[in-house]
């Protein structure tokens, strides 16, 4: 349980933002923007400030409880995926003033994400849990890379696969919503280890709801 004054920091970079062409960008921009609010308004109640884009390719949000930080990027990845990837940190600690402008909160929580930040982009890896428990952060974050791993080599039709059966749907449902046989959808679940990724998506959420109680 966190303390009153005490905050879980979204930061989020678009990779390879300054590498899109115009029209990319721009198609990269109204998603991000579509997207910003429709979480900010279904994760409100857990939102101090809301999720915004500043600086042109960075998202940042800050919130009461770490569970709903992975529906945002679950819902991002969705979202992003047809235009360009991302890369993101988490980091529980203390801010400088709330604000509704993200660039005006500071505080030891937004120096020690930005300095996470620019690890990620150095190594490439796609995201840092900075919890307050060491081992619960390199468990959650280990999950998190090896379920993105899986994603990021999927195929497009793996992928829709993976969405539908994220959703609960059953292998047969999944089957007739695409229009495909039965074994089909299979072999794509099998191939890309989608239930092995539902798994860890469910693993995360655990540990993030516990720790939040």
């Amino acid at each position: 349980m966190r303390a009153p004054d005490t905050y879980y920091l979204f930061l989020c970079d678009l990779r390879n933002s300054t590498r899109l062409e115009g029209a990319k960008a721009g198609e990269a921009v109204a998603i991000v923007d579509a997207t910003l609010e429709t979480l900010n308004a279904q994760f409100a109640a857990a939102l101090a400030v809301p999720l915004q884009l500043s600086y042109g390719d960075e998202i940042a949000g800050l919130f009461t409880a770490s569970a709903p930080i992975h529906d945002i990027v679950s819902t991002l990845r969705h979202a992003l995926r047809p235009v360009t990837g991302f890369r993101f940190v988490v980091c529980h600690g203390r801010i400088g003033s709330l604000s509704d402008d993200m660039r005006k909160v500071g505080g030891p929580a937004f120096k020690q994400a930005s300095e996470a930040m620019s690890g990620l982009k150095s190594s490439g890896a796609f995201c840092r849990w900075l919890l307050d428990d060491p081992l619960l952060s390199a468990t959650v974050e280990a999950l998190t890379e090896s379920a993105n791993a899986f994603l990021e080599t999927a195929t497009d039709y793996q992928y829709q696969v993976y969405t539908l059966l994220e959703q609960g749907l059953s292998q047969r449902d999944i089957a007739k919503a695409l229009d495909k046989f039965p074994q089909s959808v299979s072999d794509a679940i099998k191939r890309a280890r989608l239930e092995l990724v539902i798994q860890m998506d469910q693993l995360i959420r655990r540990h993030l709801m516990a720790m939040d109680q």
